[in-house]
């Protein structure tokens, strides 16, 4: 089987005998909505730019010829839109854009603008003179060039023929915000590049341009063009696409059939799945990269992978950190412990509007916050009522993410630095059923925290500062509040994937008091903990559990001062 990871050109992967999942039933939906221009919002290595160079080859009149070599044994193929192969299709991509400086941004902009409608008017050259070329091209900003091609084409009586396809609009600005909100109101004043470009389509939407198709990550860029460019459905919570972008567990039945990893599928789950987009979405996707990366990487002769976790499709926590940047210092990190903390956090809904200009100023709040880190698929919709929409980490890659961004952030607080070689040491020790380093690091954690810290602390604290040291889910899966029995939630159990037959497991009570509590509140807390870990270790999932170590672990202040191993009654 060939997977084509990396892989975004729809006519390479049908034409070379690549596995590809079907998502032509989208067009069919797309071009019967009453809607002629709509945007869809997914993080990044979803399929997106893949379903926008597969609508290119499905619009382009000059695709028509290859239309049966392409579609064939595909939905579309059998249920063919009226309007296949009707248009002439523009597409733009804005990945790719440096943006060091705004003047980088605009030039990089500009560039691929030019460069674009430069293949435009080369591919439907029997529709432009040389004159014309020249005229479209020599054009100094972006907004210039694309009012030259209408005019063109609308003096050349050619009626609403454009198909336009902007992929990864907010790309480059997504990395301007990152560096500054005032760096961002710059780049959408209404004298910039980008507001003038998408104004100048909108007005192409009267004459030449009859249908846009737009993705991104973020609705910031887009809501801040106003009325420059407010012509366009969002269509990214909508239930009818939950399932565009990503896989399916049916969609991804192939590949794990052909790997012989069926009795993976739990550990994959784990891993890959959990992201719904919408509110009223029945499915959960995988991220169809992390899937194609294992398909890549799984041995199936000796049932190994050496890493779950692909480098390429999450490559660190700086992607949370530039969302939750954008507000004060005090509320990221609430934020972020109250996602490790909470594992889900609820809204009354998504914030709808983001407007961020010259003339507006946009209050970040959590739930704006939040609402941005579901946005850049960081967070998932769980559950949907009346009452609100809950919210959460989609996966354990994800969680590996939050986890290490946690840990960095109480190294940062308490000017504390634990070498990686030594985490490995750790986790190397826990397979070996011991827990002494654990203990040292977290210790060593909390007591570099402020007496203002600890005027809010608890045992949920202690797992925080526990599962950020575990962020390398690749040796233990970490559960958080895992339910042991009816009723009965363990703090943490630590279940290992290395050789789970032979490594050590762990059950983890956590039990807190104060500096100033007494040796009887200790006791107390102790005997609670391990009356509670007896039960839990009475219960099926503990018995099915090989070489399990049940721990009460009492922490005063910084230090732990308990630790009782228990056994079952």
């Amino acid at each position: 089987m060939k997977l084509p990871y990396g892989i975004a050109n729809f006519a390479k992967i049908r034409e070379e005998g690549y596995f590809y999942v079907d998502k032509t039933r989208y067009i069919e939906v797309l071009e019967n909505m009453p809607e002629s221009s709509v945007v869809i919002l997914r993080s990044r290595r979803f399929g997106k730019t893949l379903f926008a160079n597969m609508l290119s080859h499905y619009y382009d009149v000059q695709q028509a010829g290859k239309f049966e070599a392409l579609f064939r044994g595909t939905y579309i193929y059998d249920h063919p839109t009226p309007k296949h192969n009707a248009y002439w299709a523009l597409y733009f991509n804005f990945s790719g854009i440096t943006t060091e400086t705004l003047e980088d941004a605009n030039e990089g902009f500009a560039n691929a603008v030019r460069s674009q409608i430069r293949l435009f008017t080369g591919r439907y050259k029997q529709h432009f003179s040389q004159t014309d070329r020249k005229r479209i091209l020599q054009q100094a900003k972006p907004n210039e060039i694309l009012t030259a091609l209408f005019e063109t084409l609308q003096e050349n009586g050619l009626g609403r023929c454009i198909y336009g396809i902007i992929d990864e609009y907010d790309h480059f600005a997504n990395n301007i915000l990152s560096q500054g909100k005032e760096m961002f109101k710059d780049l959408v004043r209404t004298d910039g590049y980008v507001r003038p470009f998408y104004e100048a389509l909108k007005a192409g939407t009267e004459s030449v341009v009859d249908r846009l198709f737009i993705t991104g990550v973020l609705p910031i860029l887009l809501d801040s063009l106003t009325s420059g460019f407010n012509i366009s459905t969002n269509i990214s919570t909508d239930e009818r696409f939950n399932e565009m972008f990503g896989f399916t567990e049916a969609e991804i039945a192939p590949i794990i059939s052909y790997l012989g990893s069926a009795h993976r599928l739990d550990e994959i789950r784990t891993y890959y799945n959990g992201y719904r987009f919408s509110p009223r979405g029945q499915q959960t996707v995988y991220n169809s990269d992390m899937i194609l990366y294992y398909g890549l990487r799984y041995a199936p002769a000796n049932d190994y992978i050496e890493s779950m976790i692909d480098t390429n499709v999450v490559s660190d926590y700086t992607k949370i950190r530039a969302i939750l940047s954008i507000g004060d210092q005090q509320l990221e990190e609430d934020i972020l412990t109250q996602i490790v903390e909470q594992q889900s956090l609820r809204v009354n809904q998504l914030t709808k509007l983001f407007i961020l200009t010259r003339e507006t100023e946009f209050l970040f709040d959590a739930k704006a916050l939040l609402s941005l880190l579901f946005y850049r698929g960081y967070l998932t919709i769980t559950n949907s009522t009346a009452e609100g929409i809950e919210l959460q980490m989609p996966n354990l890659v994800l969680k590996s993410l939050y986890w290490e961004y946690m840990q960095y952030i109480l190294m940062k607080r308490s000017a504390v630095r634990i070498d990686g070689l030594k985490k490995d040491e750790m986790l190397r020790d826990l397979l070996h059923g011991q827990l002494d380093l654990l203990l040292e690091f977290t210790e060593r954690l909390l007591h570099g925290l402020s007496n203002r810290d600890y005027e809010r602390f608890d045992e949920k604290y202690i797992k925080v500062v526990m599962l950020s040291l575990l962020s390398d889910v690749n040796l233990y899966i970490p559960h958080s509040e895992y339910e042991v029995n009816a009723g009965g939630y363990v703090d943490l159990y630590l279940q290992a994937v290395v050789a789970p037959e032979r490594s050590a497991h762990y059950f983890l009570e956590l039990k807190y008091v104060k500096a100033s509590d007494p040796d009887s509140l200790v006791n107390q807390k102790e005997q609670a903990g391990i009356e509670a870990m007896q039960r839990y270790l009475r219960s099926a999932s503990a018995q099915r559990t090989p070489n399990l170590h049940a721990y009460v672990l009492v922490f005063q202040k910084d230090r732990c001062v308990r630790r009782r191993k228990c056994e079952e009654n």
